[in-house]
Parts: C-alpha cells; structure tokens; sequence
C-alpha cells in the first residue's frame, strides 16, 4: 500500500474547525487538547505571530516541537529486521502489530510474528488470527531464552529469514524475566556472530501510548519501559478521545521520535506515518478522512 496525495478543497467541517481556532484563547485551547506543563508553554509561543493561518501556525509549531520518524514498511537497508512493540496493557498493541505487519506484507515483504503474551486471556489467539488472515507464521516466547531461539532458527533458516519479524509482548513492566529484555543482547550476539559484511540484524522497539494519556502518566510510561529500550513512539486509539495530548507529550517524555499514529480498529486501515499535517488535523479534532489542504495531506492506510 503506497502513500497518495489527496488534493481536495477543505470540507465545510475542516473550515468550521479552522475558523473556530482563532476565537479561542491559547490558555483555553490547550487545555481542551489536555496539553500541560511546560510543553504547552512552547506550543503556545511558537503559535504565536501573524504569519500564516492559525492552521498553519500549529503546523509549524508541531513540526518545530515534535521530531518524526515514519514507520519503513518496505525493510529498506535491513536483511533481517526485527520490530518489537512495547507499553502498557490495554494500549493497542496487538492491533498495532497486525497493523504494521500488514502494511509490510502489502509491500511485499515476508513477515513472521511473535506473542510474547502469555498473560492477557486471548492475546496468543488474537495474533494467531491475525497471522493466518496475514499468511504469517506465528511463534510463541514465554522466556528470554525462547525469544532467542525463536529469532536463531528463523535467521539461521536455509532458504532466509522473513524480511520483518514483529514481536507483541506483554505490557507487564519489562524484567530481567521478560522475553523482550534479551532483545538487545540478540542483536548484538547476532551482529557479532554474523560479521557486518553480512548485513546484520536490526532492532526497532516502538512504545506505545493511548492518545488521551497526560502529561505526568506519559512521563511514567517512559520511565516504566526504558529498560526495553525504545527507538521511537507510536500513539494509538486517537479516535477515543476529544484531547489526544499524547501525540505531543509521548514523544517528550521518551525524548523519542513520533513514529505511527492509530485511530481505530481496523487493518490496515486506522494507521498513519507520523507527520505534522496529521497531528495538526488530530488537535483540532478531525478525523483522518477529514484531512485536507490546499497542498493535499499525504493519507496512509486507505489507498
């Protein structure tokens, strides 16, 4: 599934949002979105001026406050890539997994997944399920030592490793005991074992958070996971909530990246790249079929 450019003229919905912006005081706008502390503070002085629409304005402010790393569907540079995904429970990321393992397959590239849950009743099932509508194998860690022996036979596998393999896990605080902690140490035995002329393994690790989460929980979420060590952030369930402050203050409290946003349920369709335009358009509350411009907003997902 490719990126378009939609260029269509703004809907009646987006100029009403757009023409309401103004009439709001900063203060009383930035507590309707739940943005707090210090952050709000930056926002609402690089929102200020007379340059550009106030869209624009928050555009600019977002892309100046909020560092972007969109999610590499095509594997490009990597020959055996794992991805795994961590946070809390309850925060989407089964369904976040089935959603890039999709994209990736859309693309072309071989998947396999790994459920490391086998804690929350129905987790192993629901990735199974997902596995089979994906034609993806599926394997099951309950240890450290079986993650490992896992990502060993998948790359040591003759005919080659599948291009991604996507690793779900608890969201339990990662331990010593947890299977997603001995991913770092995988990857360096691997590196070593294997030679960088033979283009080693890489790590991508996305932590999630639900959009509606504050300023002080994004904070605890943080510190709760750095031991898995996270590359980058991904903010899920953008469509329950009126005030998705997180898509600002989950990428400053993991002084990381902004990675995927997800906005509902589906696969694949309720997932997007990160990119200013789109979390502009989620603070004024538009839905991802509301985005538009006159420059056209780049859509994942549903092209």
């Amino acid at each position: 599934m490719n990126a378009t450019t939609i260029r269509t003229s703004p809907s009646t919905k987006s100029r009403a949002k757009e023409a309401a912006l103004p009439k709001r005081g900063p203060a009383t706008w930035l507590r309707a979105v739940g943005l707090e502390g210090t952050l709000a503070t930056k926002l609402a002085a690089a929102m200020r001026g007379d340059g550009g629409t106030p869209r624009e304005r928050l555009r600019s402010a977002i892309d100046e406050l909020v560092p972007m790393a969109p999610f590499d569907a095509t594997n490009a540079g990597s020959s055996f890539r794992v991805v795994a995904v961590v946070g809390p429970s309850g925060v989407g990321k089964t369904t976040t997994v089935a959603k890039l393992a999709a994209r990736a397959r859309i693309a072309g590239k071989t998947v396999a997944l790994v459920s490391c849950d086998a804690f929350r009743v129905g987790a192993i099932d629901q990735l199974e399920r997902f596995a089979e509508l994906l034609s993806a194998e599926m394997f099951v860690a309950r240890a450290p030592a079986e993650l490992a022996e896992v990502l060993d036979d998948l790359l040591e596998r003759p005919e080659g490793p599948p291009d991604i393999v996507f690793v779900d896990t608890s969201g339990r605080p990662p331990t010593s005991q947890s299977p997603e902690h001995s991913l770092a140490g995988w990857i360096a035995r691997a590196e070593r074992t294997r030679g960088a002329s033979e283009g080693g393994p890489t790590l991508e690790v996305l932590l999630c958070v639900a959009a509606a989460t504050r300023a002080c929980d994004a904070e605890r979420v943080a510190r709760i996971f750095a031991p898995a060590g996270p590359t980058a952030v991904v903010v899920t369930k953008t469509d329950e909530t009126c005030a998705p402050a997180a898509l600002l203050h989950g990428p400053e409290a993991a002084r990381l990246p902004l990675a995927v946003v997800c906005h509902g349920p589906r696969v694949p369709e309720d997932v997007q790249d990160a990119d200013p335009d789109v979390v502009a358009a989620l603070f004024e509350g538009l839905s991802p079929a509301d985005l538009s411009s006159e420059h056209g907003t780049r859509k994942e997902g549903t092209s």
